[in-house]
Formats: C-alpha cells, sequence, structure tokens
C-alpha cells in the first residue's frame, strides 16, 4: 500500500508528551511498512534503523500467524523479557506493537521499575489509542 508520510513532526512531538506522563515508557517509534523510523523517542540514533527493521519483521510474522491459525485479525504483538543480572535492571520489560493504519505500526517500550506492575495501565492504554487515532487522522490527511 502507498501512502504519503503523514507530518511527523507533530507525531513525533505526540510521542514524546505520552513518554514524559508515564515513567515505564521507555520509548515509542512508528515504523512504517517499509521498515523505516518516522518518528522516535529513542535516544540511540544508532540502533533505531535496525530497530525498525526488525519491529516490521516480528509484525509481519505475527500477522502472519495469526492468518493460518485462522483466528482473526491480529490487533498487537506482546514480547516480554528481563534486562540483566540483579537490581531493578533486572525488573522484566515489555514491547507491545500496534497497527495504527496504512501499514505503520507502533512500537512500545515499557520498562517495570521496583514494585511496578508489567501490563500498561488504564490510563496508559487509554492515551496509547487516543494517540493510535491522531496518528491514523494525520495519515488519513496525507493520503
Amino acid at each position: 500500500m502507498y501512502f504519503h508520510q503523514p507530518d511527523t513532526s507533530h507525531i513525533r512531538q505526540q510521542l514524546l508528551d505520552l513518554q514524559r506522563g508515564y515513567p515505564s515508557v521507555e520509548g515509542l517509534m512508528l515504523v512504517s511498512s517499509g521498515g523505516i523510523v518516522l518518528a522516535s523517542t529513542f535516544q540511540k540514533p544508532d540502533n533505531v534503523s535496525r530497530l525498525a527493521a526488525v519491529t516490521r519483521t516480528l509484525f509481519l510474522l505475527a500477522d502472519e500467524a495469526c492468518t493460518e491459525m485462522g483466528r482473526g485479525q491480529m490487533q498487537s504483538v506482546h514480547l516480554s523479557y528481563k534486562r540483566g543480572m540483579g537490581g531493578d535492571d533486572n525488573a522484566p520489560s515489555q514491547v507491545t506493537l500496534v497497527p495504527v493504519g496504512g501499514d505503520i505500526v507502533l512500537m512500545m517500550v515499557l520498562h517495570a521499575g521496583h514494585g511496578t506492575a508489567m501490563s500498561p495501565s488504564p490510563a496508559l492504554h487509554s492515551d496509547v489509542q487516543r494517540l493510535i487515532q491522531f496518528i491514523a487522522h494525520q495519515i488519513a490527511h496525507n493520503a
């Protein structure tokens, strides 16, 4: 599917606003159908391009798995992991991939610090849904 790239400056600001509002959100990235970064809050730009390509591939594989199982349309992909040895750094983290429209994927990395739940709070979930609607609206207006 071909689409015009949305205005990423507005989208990046929305990603930053969401991340600032929730300490458990480590980073957010918007990835195109070609695995290209459209907007990101990650601080290490050298890893972001590769991470975008891996994100897109993981998303496509999960979508294909849903199709093969005949279970309907995929809603999201969740990947959980532990960082390292000991301390707060050993706390679980989660990557969530969500389709936002126009074959674009939103990646969100959550880190559960000491005493923090791993799953997104209802408020974060609601704000992510609003962000997805905003991005979908931007995509539709640039199509």
